[in-house]
């Protein structure tokens, strides 16, 4: 039961979620008793999520430390309001952005430079790390580094015990070499085409570059369908454009 309780988060780790644990892991013990097989961490992960809030797989806790602090300084490079505190809401398109992940696994996100796509995906995102979920944000053009120092990255977040999870590559535009793609494209097939699993992808790249982006990243992928939904931003709704009149 001790040992129940430690690899619950702490906000839930009481007596009767530790029992609750123990009760499942019976459970899932009896099935492989009856069915045979067995249970790697990244299935008997995914079998717990949904029902519990799990710390981070300890064998992977210097790894979720490296991957996070370059998540969180990309992260901090986008700024989600103007000079001077103007937030522009963009409602449609974070509407559109939520249904969009919600509905799918790999979500392209498109529109001109200063458009609000980068902003408007950190905003969802925040959304979803307050409500338990993994979030992790990539500059495109700089995965190589986050590679360096977490070589195993999609097996990682393979085995994130959190169960739900966002990751985005950033800026799509400036990655030109077909390697880059290639990793990119492995890294999104490898956690979108796993059973059950809890992770979707936003691919924020300027919509003239997309063409180019997209060929590459089909020719890599296992699937091209998963790129068929996108979201794109366009001119401010007639609201926003008040909004940014007034401010002014």
């Amino acid at each position: 039961l001790r040992l129940c309780r430690e690899v619950l988060s702490p906000e839930t780790a009481t007596d009767q979620s530790g029992t609750d644990l123990w009760n499942e892991l019976l459970r899932i013990v009896q099935t492989l008793r009856v069915s045979g097989g067995e249970v790697t961490r990244e299935k008997l992960a995914a079998k717990l999520r949904l029902k519990f809030k799990l710390q981070d797989d300890p064998f992977d806790t210097p790894e979720w430390s490296r991957i996070r602090s370059f998540s969180d300084a990309w992260l901090n490079e986008i700024d989600t309001t103007f000079p001077g505190g103007l937030t522009i809401p963009r409602s449609n398109e974070l509407r559109n952005l939520r249904a969009g992940l919600a509905n799918g696994r790999a979500l392209p996100v498109l529109g001109e430079t200063g458009s609000g796509k980068s902003a408007s995906v950190k905003m969802v995102g925040t959304e979803l790390m307050q409500s338990g979920a993994e979030v992790v944000w990539v500059k495109a053009e700089r995965f190589a580094e986050l590679l360096k120092a977490v070589p195993n990255f999609a097996e990682v977040c393979g085995r994130t015990r959190k169960n739900a999870g966002l990751l985005i590559f950033d800026a799509l535009e400036g990655c030109y070499e077909a390697e880059a793609h290639k990793i990119i494209a492995q890294t999104i097939t490898e956690l979108t085409s796993a059973p059950e699993t809890p992770w979707q992808i936003a691919l924020i790249c300027q919509t003239p570059e997309w063409s180019r982006v997209a060929l590459l990243l089909t020719k890599y992928l296992a699937t091209s369908s998963v790129l068929t939904k996108r979201v794109e931003f366009t001119e401010l709704s007639k609201e926003d454009f008040a909004l940014v009149c007034a401010a002014h």
